[in-house]
């Protein structure tokens, strides 16, 4: 293994903790105010959680990527959407875990956690981290924004073909 790929790898490993541990904190702060805002269980107050934790996750996952992509620039493409993915899937273990743990204390607002969330975040940060890397390696603003909706165009494609 090379020098570079030795700092890759560290700039990577280092990232993907701190990122994953602020997504877990962040979202463990949102699942607390989200009790307090909105009390109810509607569809609504759900919208407005699931929302906002995807925003959360989109701006850490994207952020941290950006500051990779800064450290090193001729990082890899496929350890910067590997970064994200593994940024995704950290942070929320860590929150479901904290979850875990809170219930197992019987702490009133902290929901049971729901294991299965990890593909799904995992899944979107794949999306997240792709249209990110898009936006940081493609110079050509215009072949970007082409490759962006073809990914965005693919993900609904495969969203509505696998939801009926």
């Amino acid at each position: 293994m090379s020098k570079a790929d030795q700092v890759d790898n560290k700039v990577l490993g280092k990232t993907i903790l701190i990122a994953g541990i602020t997504i877990a904190v962040l979202l463990v702060i949102w699942e607390l105010v989200h009790q307090q805002v909105f009390p109810g269980t509607d569809s609504w107050s759900k919208g407005v959680k699931t929302a906002v934790s995807l925003l959360v996750f989109w701006l850490v996952i994207t952020s941290s990527l950006r500051a990779m992509n800064k450290m090193r620039k001729n990082m890899d493409w496929f350890k910067l959407i590997g970064g994200g993915v593994g940024i995704a899937t950290l942070g929320i273990v860590l929150f479901l875990v904290t979850l875990q743990f809170l219930n197992w204390l019987e702490v009133s607002w902290a929901e049971k956690p729901k294991y299965a969330l990890v593909g799904f975040y995992a899944g979107g940060a794949f999306i997240v981290s792709l249209l990110s890397l898009i936006n940081l390696r493609v110079k050509s603003k215009m072949m970007g924004n082409v490759l962006e909706f073809l990914v965005i165009a693919l993900v609904a494609y495969l969203f509505f073909r696998f939801t009926r």
